[in-house]
């Protein structure tokens, strides 16, 4: 389905076993899909669901009144690009709204293969991406996208995610946490594993993390980290990692970190150093590396 230009509201679908479909804007211009804040998503995508498109669309103004988000995937959905979209302003509750939501798996399988790229991601009441639920999405490539604003940048919590691949993004404002692996107020059980972070500029806000970690799960060898810049404007840690446990490290093969004001390069749970210090080795001419409030 090809949009020509103009706003369209009303706009809301639910599919189960279905594929192929592409929503598409026409050449050379920008349609506008309108939720006018009554429609809780613009498309909840459920098992059995395959092979989808959005692309070149602006999504706006969609609000579900439980949650989740403008695009929302649930169970057995493989095979989905999300490109060239601008997602404004979507949600209206601060702890639940998304611009993009991944829940649970189901019984007939998890995500899979999803990839979402070349979109501008801004003013999200919550979370531009927010990835939840057991038995989760695995084969996820987010890659190109400019995140502006919102709770979080990108929130990969709850359990058995992996396979993440987060490159080239830019990041500015996360009022949280640019990046968060886990989830502050719960008590995993099962790992989020092999999350590769590369070649990223992650900017938060006054009191924020570009970075955060949370679960004692995120095992070593789980985050990879490449190339990334970690900034805060104004204050607070650019990384925070959290809930050491015996035998986890942060490796960061290479790392450039930019302070705001007031703000520490690093910042790490002394428990998480060996007793010769060798897991820590800030990069020549960084800025020293806070180890916790006190």
């Amino acid at each position: 389905m090809y949009f020509r230009s103009g706003t369209y509201t009303g706009i809301s679908v639910d599919w189960t076993d279905l594929t192929g479909i592409r929503l598409l804007n026409f050449p050379n211009e920008r349609p506008v899909l309108d939720g006018e804040y009554r429609f809780g998503q613009l498309a909840a995508l459920r098992d059995g669901v395959s092979n989808v498109t959005f692309s070149g669309l602006t999504i706006t103004h969609y609000d579900n009144i439980y949650g989740n988000g403008a695009i929302d995937l649930y169970g057995a959905v493989s095979n989905v690009t999300i490109e060239n979209n601008l997602f404004d302003a979507n949600g209206t509750d601060r702890a639940l709204d998304h611009h993009l939501y991944f829940g649970s798996g189901s019984a007939r399988g998890r995500i899979t293969n999803i990839t979402v790229r070349n979109n501008t991601f801004r003013n999200a009441a919550a979370g531009n991406i927010h990835s939840f639920g057991g038995s989760n999405a695995t084969g996820v490539v987010v890659e190109n996208n400019r995140f502006v604003g919102g709770k979080w940048g990108i929130l990969i919590s709850n359990e058995g995610q992996s396979d993440w691949d987060i490159r080239n993004n830019t990041f500015v404002n996360a009022t949280d946490s640019a990046v968060a692996l886990g989830y502050y107020a719960r008590a995993e059980t099962s790992p989020v594993a092999r999350i590769r972070l590369s070649r990223n500029i992650m900017v938060a806000s006054a009191g924020a993390f570009a970075l955060r970690v949370d679960q004692p799960q995120v095992a070593s060898g789980a985050l990879i980290d490449l190339g990334n810049i970690f900034w805060t404007s104004g204050g607070g840690a650019p990384v925070l990692w959290a809930y050491p446990t015996n035998g986890q490290t942060l490796h960061i093969a290479a790392y450039r970190t930019v302070s705001g004001q007031g703000a520490q390069s690093l910042e790490f749970d002394p428990q998480l150093v060996d007793a010769g210090g060798s897991d820590l080795r800030p990069a020549a001419g960084s800025a020293a590396v806070g180890w916790g409030a006190s």
